[in-house]
C-alpha cells in the first residue's frame, strides 16, 4: 500500500486523473493523518481540529469529560490552547489527563523549538520516536506492518522536502490532498493490484 504514494504523486503531476480500488488514497489514511495532525498543530498551536484529532494519539488518559473542562478553562482564562496545555495542572480533570495534558504541551513546544533549522523528515522522525508511534501502531498482524510502512514513506516523501522548511511541506502536502480530492469524471486510471485486475479485461495494464 506505501508504493501507491509515489505513483499518486506523480498521476498528480501531469494532472492524470485516477482512481483507487481496494484501498485508501495515502494521505487519507489513519497513521497518515495523524502525523500530519501533529506537525500541523506544532507549525500552528490554534489548529484546534488537528489538536482535538491527536489530544488522546497515542492514548494518554483523555477522556471527553476531561476536553470538556479543558475548554472551560481556556474560555473562563482565555488562553490559547497551547497556554491551557501547558496550565494543565489547574485543571480539574484526573491526575492522568493532567499528566497526558503536560506531555503533549512538552512534545509540541520541544518540536517548535527546532522546527526553524531542522529538515522536515528529521523533525517527523523525532516527534514519532518521542511519542512511540510505530509501537502505537504494531499490534502484530499484517495490517499494523502496512501502517508502519506507510509512516515509513511519509518519512521518504519529507526528505524530498527538506530545503522548504515545515511551512512549505505542510503547503505542498494540502494542495497534494486538494487535488486529490478533485473529480475528473470516469475516465481516469484504475490503481489496484494485478491480484484484482486480473479477469476485468483492462486493454491496457501497467
Amino acid at each position: 500500500n506505501a508504493q501507491s504514494r509515489s505513483i499518486e504523486e506523480a498521476f498528480l503531476h501531469y494532472g492524470v486523473p485516477y482512481k483507487i480500488v481496494g484501498g485508501q488514497r495515502f494521505y487519507d489514511r489513519k497513521e497518515i493523518k495523524d502525523i500530519m495532525a501533529y506537525l500541523r498543530f506544532i507549525f500552528q498551536p490554534a489548529d484546534r481540529i488537528s489538536f482535538e484529532r491527536i489530544v488522546n494519539v497515542p492514548t494518554r488518559g483523555i477522556g471527553t469529560k476531561s476536553l470538556q473542562k479543558f475548554y472551560e478553562y481556556q474560555t473562563e482564562n482565555n488562553y490559547t490552547l497551547l497556554q491551557t496545555l501547558g496550565q494543565a495542572s489547574s485543571i480539574a480533570v484526573p491526575t492522568k489527563a493532567i499528566s497526558g495534558f503536560l506531555q503533549l504541551a512538552d512534545i509540541v513546544t520541544t518540536n517548535q523549538s527546532i522546527m526553524e533549522n531542522a529538515a522536515v523528515n528529521g523533525i517527523i522522525d523525532s516527534l514519532i520516536r518521542r511519542i512511540d508511534y510505530m509501537d502505537f501502531l504494531s499490534d502484530g498482524t499484517p495490517a499494523g506492518e502496512a501502517k508502519q510502512e506507510n509512516v515509513k514513506e511519509l518519512l521518504s516523501v519529507a526528505s524530498e522536502y527538506s530545503e522548504m522548511g515545515l511551512g512549505g511541506f505542510l503547503e505542498e502536502v494540502s494542495l497534494v490532498a486538494d487535488i486529490d480530492q478533485a473529480d475528473f469524471g470516469n475516465n481516469s486510471v484504475t490503481l489496484m493490484t494485478l491480484h484484482a485486475a486480473k479477469g476485468l479485461e483492462f486493454p491496457v495494464v501497467f
